[in-house]
């Protein structure tokens, strides 16, 4: 049975029968009719013609008209009827370009021509149950351009626009036919591998996508280097919709900005808990600034001995953090997410309020 998602996705791919089949049975209907109205006068005439004697002059004369009117008919009747026809004919192309274009426009990108995001949703979660059935295993590679937005800044859209076609374009010139791709937003990319079909490996796909980057890009200013940044989602983590494959290819993208040196990350089960847990954290401060649950931040006081005097000159006061849901959490980690998520200077006034109490 079909879910939602996927009804939705055949009902857009056949939205436009329905006009079809509207104007199809509205001509049909009107052919009908007008037959049906060809047939009666028919029948209606011959039975008025043999009620008058077929010997007089005036059956004879009738019965001329009768024939007369009848040829008539039949060729003003058949001119209808090829009208008609043509009319629906022409009809139905129109509309069939129409629907065509209209398809196009939903799920394809106006400027690489790729599929675009909504066509791999509703298209991955149809072949998904497909796929489980046949035991076929894929590989999802997320590609994110790194510095691609500096040349929307420095040079403008136009040129992002052709260093984005190319993209496309060495993509495909690169990668083994087959290899479904798709343009997901501005400067990100989708490949999904059919492992049965292309049996190279994990590493072997890297190499291909990475190559496709290695030169500049050529535009009518001049060049541009693009780097990437890719997310590997194994067929061992793909069984599930389309929405949770994107959200684990973000997580994953997520985690491989925090590294300088690497560019490129598989996803497993540990990067997806390290990102559940700093969106705990991150949300806990976020009330905390906000004023709820302040008693969660508390300061402990060590004392500063001098050697000297022997004496206690002042008190160092330390952060801590208990969350509500990880129990105490180090000043180290709760300290550098609120850094990472620009809350640093609001946390440090709180901070410096509750020490001043006891200053």
């Amino acid at each position: 049975m079909m879910n939602g998602k996927e009804h939705k996705f055949l009902k857009s791919k056949t939205h436009f029968l329905i006009p079809i089949a509207t104007t199809t049975l509205i001509f049909l209907l009107l052919a009908w009719f007008v037959i049906q109205m060809i047939n009666d006068y028919m029948v209606q005439t011959s039975h008025l013609i043999r009620t008058i004697d077929y010997h007089g002059e005036l059956g004879k004369f009738s019965l001329s008209n009768h024939n007369d009117m009848t040829t008539q008919i039949t060729f003003w009747g058949s001119i209808a009827l090829i009208l008609i026809v043509s009319i629906l004919f022409f009809s139905l192309t129109s509309l069939g370009k129409k629907s065509g274009d209209v398809y196009k426009l939903a799920y394809f990108d106006a400027l690489t021509d790729l599929p675009n995001s909504d066509y791999f949703k509703t298209s991955w979660d149809i072949k998904r149950a497909i796929d489980k059935n046949l035991h076929i295993k894929k590989n999802v590679y997320f590609i994110n351009c790194v510095n691609f937005k500096l040349i929307n800044m420095t040079s403008g859209y136009q040129i992002g626009d052709e260093v984005l076609r190319q993209i496309s374009a060495r993509l495909k010139s690169h990668l083994p036919n087959q290899i479904e791709m798709y343009r997901l937003t501005a400067d990100r990319f989708i490949l999904v591998q059919d492992t049965q079909i292309h049996t190279i490996k994990i590493h072997e796909m890297i190499a291909l996508i990475t190559n496709a980057f290695n030169e500049p890009f050529k535009h009518s200013e001049g060049k541009k280097s693009i780097g990437m940044h890719i997310a590997i989602i194994s067929s061992k983590d793909l069984n599930c919709n389309a929405n949770d494959v994107l959200r684990k290819c973000l997580i994953s993208m997520d985690h491989l900005k925090l590294s300088n040196d690497k560019h490129q990350v598989i996803y497993n089960r540990e990067i997806e808990e390290a990102f559940y847990r700093e969106s705990l954290i991150e949300s806990e401060l976020r009330d905390l600034i906000d004023g709820k649950d302040t008693d969660r931040l508390y300061l402990l006081y060590q004392p500063q001995y001098a050697l000297g005097t022997k004496e206690i000159v002042g008190t160092e006061s330390l952060a801590r953090f208990n969350s509500k849901h990880l129990g105490l959490i180090s000043p180290l980690e709760f300290i550098s997410i609120a850094e990472k998520k620009q809350l640093i200077v609001q946390l440090g006034r709180i901070i410096l309020l509750e020490a001043c109490k006891y200053a």
